[in-house]
């Protein structure tokens, strides 16, 4: 008599299993399934972005990346790549399993290998294991499995990986044989040569995806991704918010019209507030901390959009900096009652802001100039500019 329960038909081969841990090579009975774009999915996406400082155009650009193929977001640090990246996964209904690229990755880290185990009795051997890409495969394998069985149940329709400081790594040297499976739409039952024999083949699921995220900023701590690796993704750059009009200005209530640059202060402020633990009320916290923030803003323009002939140095600031000063303020005035909202927000610069002038910049003159400006407003924060300039640290050879 035949085996009519789940677990005899899994067995049997009637039905795919919901894990596949233990039978990776099963992976190709659920691979040809497509993934499912839901129908709002650019209200979906404003709503998971909504207190990102992102355009609508970028969501939408990011979102039809991710449709067609592999997403690397590019861009300066702190402009909400990596936050974009958790929104689209929610957006699109999907789980995630996230890794940050170290430089000394390898095939193994991303593939796999046999790694050495010492066992309870001190005895070595080696083991099999799982590398980012190949884990994130065999799970999405599974979530697609379950999905399709049961999506009210199991909503989540696929696991792609997110993967943040993508260059740090020699992606290519990584990716190794990868190339193969992610330049096709073709379903390719990939040898994980690792686990021994020849039996153990992965097919990547067509719902599969990979996000990356790349720093454009910080180049001499960066590899540079080979043509070939980039034809096998759709790069987005996730930029600072554009300069504001000339007319435009932030005394005045932001309303839905406003450019991004104007509602960048009231998010700003509204993340640092809903992050710190404030003992009054935070209506009131607001009002205090906001033009404080709006003098900081005044001079962070004068290197954010600084240009060639600019007095100034080019410094494209990101939005997570400034949430994390905010909050470094909130915390120091707090903390020590004798301290007024525009001493706090001096050092919180001072020690947030002023490290990120240890870059690439274009000369010292143009640094130094800068602290100049800004000592008669921000003296601790010009100090810790001028610091940088005397030694030396603005530049990296």
């Amino acid at each position: 008599m035949s085996d009519l329960t789940d677990r005899g038909l899994v067995d049997g081969g009637a039905i795919p299993p919901d894990s596949f841990e233990d039978s990776i090579s099963r992976t190709g009975e659920v691979a040809k399934h497509r993934l499912n774009v839901p129908i709002d999915i650019v209200a979906r996406l404003e709503a998971e972005a909504i207190d990102l400082v992102i355009s609508r155009e970028t969501l939408i650009e990011a979102a039809a990346a991710l449709i067609a193929g592999n997403l690397i977001l590019q861009g300066p640090p702190g402009t909400g790549k990596s936050s974009l990246a958790r929104a689209l996964t929610r957006a699109f209904n999907v789980a995630s399993l996230q890794a940050t690229a170290r430089e000394d990755w390898s095939v193994f880290d991303v593939i796999g290998g046999q790694e050495l185990v010492v066992g309870e009795d001190n005895q070595e051997f080696l083991e099999p294991r799982h590398g980012w890409f190949t884990a994130a495969a065999i799970q999405c394998a599974g979530s697609v499995s379950r999905n399709l069985d049961d999506p009210e149940i199991h909503p989540e329709q696929a696991t792609w990986l997110v993967i943040d400081e993508l260059n740090r790594a020699n992606m290519d040297r990584a990716f190794g044989e990868l190339f193969s499976v992610l330049g096709t739409d073709e379903l390719v039952a990939f040898p994980l040569t690792y686990m021994g024999g020849t039996t153990h083949k992965l097919t990547t699921s067509r719902r599969f995806r990979i996000i990356g995220t790349l720093n454009s900023i910080d180049k001499q701590f960066v590899n540079s991704l080979s043509l070939a690796l980039r034809r096998r993704f759709t790069f987005i750059t996730v930029d600072i918010p554009p300069q504001r009009a000339a007319e435009e200005t932030w005394e005045i209530e932001p309303t839905s019209d406003s450019s991004l640059a104007i509602l960048e202060l009231d998010r700003v402020i509204g993340r640092a507030a809903k992050t710190v633990q404030y003992s009054g009320a935070a209506d009131d916290l607001k009002l205090q901390i906001r033009p404080h923030l709006i003098r900081i803003m005044i001079e962070i323009e004068k290197v954010r959009y600084a240009t060639e002939n600019s007095a100034y140095p080019f410094l494209p600031i990101g939005t997570a900096p400034l949430i994390d000063t905010v909050e470094l303020a909130i915390i120091a005035s707090s903390m020590n009652g004798a301290m007024s909202w525009a001493d706090a927000f001096d050092w919180a610069c001072a020690v947030k802001l002023g490290p990120l002038f240890e870059t690439d910049l274009e000369s010292p003159e143009k640094l130094r100039a800068y602290a100049d400006m800004l000592r008669p407003k921000f003296p601790r924060f010009a100090r810790e500019l001028s610091r940088i300039e005397a030694a030396g640290l603005y530049a990296v050879p």
